[in-house]
């Protein structure tokens, strides 16, 4: 039973943190229903997500071996299933390529 001196608390997680008792629910906006999965998220119609960006110095990542690895890992199809076994939703086939392209005309 809700009283009105309560405490409400909403928790804020990814959509791989959803287990147990915690769980992932579709959210109306407009009279819409949108339920939180990867398309929703990569579509950005899910109201309630976060984007995680990534920023490099773009001559460390071309110079320094470590970070050129890294950025090919990251960028690589096996880096965006990392991406998406983590649970966090890997980045949208047209934004990946743009990024690839940017990326090799980075390289010396």
């Amino acid at each position: 039973m809700s009283r009105p001196a309560d405490l409400g608390i909403v928790g804020y997680t990814d959509l791989a943190g959803t287990t147990g008792a915690a769980k992932a629910v579709a959210i109306s906006l407009d009279g819409a229903c949108v339920a939180p999965n990867a398309e929703t998220i990569a579509a950005g119609t899910y109201p309630v997500q976060r984007q995680l960006d990534l920023y490099l110095d773009r001559e460390e990542a071309v110079t320094n071996p470590t970070a050129n690895a890294l950025t090919d890992l990251i960028l690589s199809d096996d880096g965006q299933a990392l991406v998406e076994e983590s649970g966090a939703v890997r980045i949208t086939p047209e934004a990946l390529g743009g990024t690839q392209s940017a990326w090799a005309t980075a390289q010396p």
